[in-house]
């Protein structure tokens, strides 16, 4: 994430979000909120994928972190786009 400083937590999808993240920033991330969206199929083996980055994440130890995945035709609604807000303002 750029400007940790900033940002109090994002949404967070697509490539190279942990390439982005190095580890000089992870004090600045730890007690930031984190919505990782990604599709449903096996990719935390791809090293740039989202999977991928909510699992560095955790191995950091950034805490306040969720996944959604989603499934085959179904997209990103707005009822989980809500429930990632809901998340990152608790």
């Amino acid at each position: 994430m750029d400007y940790p400083e900033i940002f109090k937590g994002a949404i967070l999808s697509g490539y190279n979000i942990w390439s982005k993240n190095p580890e000089a920033k992870v004090e600045q991330i730890l007690d930031k909120r984190f919505v990782f969206v990604t599709r449903f199929r096996n990719t935390g083996g791809i090293a740039n994928s989202a999977l991928y980055s909510y699992n560095k994440f955790k191995e950091a130890g950034v805490k306040n972190i969720n996944l959604v995945r989603i499934q085959g035709r179904f997209r990103y609604d707005r009822r989980k786009f809500l429930s990632s807000i809901e998340f990152l303002d608790q």
